[in-house]
């Protein structure tokens, strides 16, 4: 499935970003060419053929999970299905409800490197989390609407809670969660704040915050224009109490002709954090496609979008940036540039070296990398066929090496 394209703007923005004693390592290395055909399908299954249970049959997958055991956790009809590794139906978790472990829409299921599973709920943004041990038994529901220092903190930014966008738990006590939210107006501009936060039973510390503008508004007849699109907030978990993240808008710049990205790791043991910084080459949005970005809905905003839009010479690109995965202490990052079959291009990181070791072209972004296996859910709606969850092996070389 190809990534709907991004555009990279660049725009002047009030950057809030985390707190940061951060050493910066920037990779300069040339690679080799990126590796091509690094998927092999090892495993498909959620149809009468692959299914003899027909409550694990599969309808409308929205989401998946990998625990650290290797479960394939699927969210569908407003409940969890698990399976093993080699897609046999193990457990059904929850059900259609607003009670306890229960779901009132489809849950989107995030699994921890501790194995708690996190179950968000709510639409268009989920904003209630239903909390799992690492054997699928029930711990709590969290309404974060109620959620007094998530309040605290919203209010003190005269913000409004949007949803929640990943959770990781790591204990009964200990969670990371992404936020997102809407500013009271500015001015002729609205504002919306990404937050990354640490929550204990007793604090709440914020990790990370961008602040970006969400459409104008001309003051004159109350019409809010929409911003063209500027870029979005990405980050995972890694191993040893580590959490990696970026921002496509803020993080990628563009000094004396040379563009990099960067990426920032962060412990939740001491806080420290530690930037690594890639180059890389832009893809610029041709003529035909810029232009459907540039209507101006009124006169009276036209000299305030071409004031701050920036072009470096006279070009528009798109955000470099599209996605973020970790497997292990390996980074992927899934970026805009795509070869010609439309496989879509990936850094891999080491979180440890904090160096690149491959480039490769993947035939689709995963929802899920675990343990050297890609996952997705089978192209079912445009297929007209059932839907099923497919599981690939990842070429070694990816990692660089030749056994995984």
């Amino acid at each position: 499935m190809k990534v709907k394209p991004a555009l990279f703007v660049f725009i002047t923005v009030i950057p809030f970003v985390f707190n940061c004693g951060s050493d910066v390592d920037v990779q300069t290395v040339e690679m080799p060419p990126p590796l091509t055909d690094v998927l092999t399908l090892k495993l498909s299954f959620g149809d009468e053929k692959t299914i003899d249970k027909d409550e694990f049959l599969l309808a409308r997958p929205v989401g998946i999970a990998v625990s650290p055991e290797g479960d394939i956790v699927v969210s569908d009809e407003t409940r969890l299905k698990v399976f093993d590794g080699n897609g046999t139906p193990k457990k059904i978790v929850g059900r259609f409800g607003q009670g306890p472990g229960e779901f009132r829409w489809y849950p989107f299921p995030r699994i921890s490197n501790s194995g708690f599973v996190a179950a968000l709920d709510g639409m268009p943004q989920p904003k209630e989390i239903n909390l799992f041990s690492d054997e699928y038994i029930f711990i709590k529901r969290m309404n974060m609407r109620n959620d007094t220092k998530l309040k605290n903190l919203l209010n003190k930014d005269n913000a409004t809670l949007g949803g929640v966008g990943n959770m990781i738990i790591l204990n009964e006590n200990e969670i990371v969660y992404s936020v997102s939210a809407e500013l009271m107006s500015r001015g002729a501009s609205v504002y919306g704040n990404n937050y990354l936060v640490y929550d204990t039973n007793d604090t709440l510390k914020v990790l990370a915050k961008y602040m970006t503008e969400a459409h104008y508004r001309d003051i004159t007849t109350g019409m809010g224009v929409p911003k063209p699109f500027v870029g979005s907030f990405f980050w995972a978990e890694l191993p040893e109490r580590k959490v990696v993240f970026t921002h496509s808008e803020y993080d990628e710049t563009v000094e004396q002709g040379n563009f990099t990205y960067s990426l920032t790791i962060t412990s939740l043991d001491d806080f420290t954090s530690q930037k690594v910084v890639q180059k890389y080459v832009p893809v610029a949005i041709p003529g035909s496609i810029k232009k459907q970005y540039d209507v101006i809905w009124d006169e009276r905003l036209e000299k305030t979008i071409k004031i701050m839009q920036k072009h470096v010479k006279n070009t528009t690109y798109y955000h470099h940036v599209t996605g973020l995965k970790t497997d292990g202490n390996y980074i992927f990052v899934f970026t805009h540039k795509k070869n010609e079959l439309g496989h879509t291009l990936a850094d891999v990181l080491d979180a440890t070296t904090k160096k690149r070791i491959s480039t490769a072209y993947f035939s689709f972004v995963p929802r899920v990398i675990k343990d050297g296996y890609a996952y997705k859910v089978s192209d079912y709606l445009q297929t007209n066929e059932f839907p099923e969850i497919e599981k690939y092996k990842i070429d070694p070389a990816v990692y660089g090496k030749l056994n995984i």
